[in-house]
């Protein structure tokens, strides 16, 4: 009888611990930056953006790569951002010359006053082994 309770206690402690680590996780969240507008992407940073759509599968996998890699702060020479089709600067940027054919996209882009290069476009999951050495070669040059 010692036995299982020991063996309860321990069954109760582990699923306590998973449940303090979910929120841990759920306040890590990546700080991508905030737009509602394209005059609002800078001039002296490389930008990174990465389009996603709700219900993705491979969207949420990048979303999960993101936290894990730590994109953002490896890499500071990029404003992130990440916009979701719900969002109205999403129709905006479709609407601009950029289409979307799959999700996720990702796009590195520069801004020169009100021009926009794209410097890469990838469509679809990308492993960590593929983007960083793309993140790693493109950006010094907003410099």
């Amino acid at each position: 009888m010692k036995v299982l309770n020991i063996f309860f206690v321990l069954v109760i402690a582990f699923f306590i611990s998973g449940c303090t680590e979910d929120e841990k996780k759920e306040q890590s969240a990546v700080n991508y930056k905030q737009i509602t507008s394209f005059n609002e992407i800078s001039e002296n940073k490389m930008t990174f953006l990465f389009l996603s759509k709700p219900g993705c599968k491979w969207c949420k996998k990048l979303k999960e790569d993101f936290k894990s890699f730590q994109y953002i702060n490896k890499y500071p020479e990029y404003d992130f951002v990440k916009i979701e089709t719900k969002e109205p600067i999403f129709r905006q940027f479709t609407t601009s010359g950029f289409p979307v054919s799959s999700f996720p996209t990702l796009v590195i882009m520069q801004r020169n006053a009100d021009e926009f290069i794209v410097v890469e476009k990838i469509e679809g999951y990308v492993a960590k082994d593929v983007l960083e050495p793309i993140l790693e070669f493109n950006k010094d040059l907003a410099k």
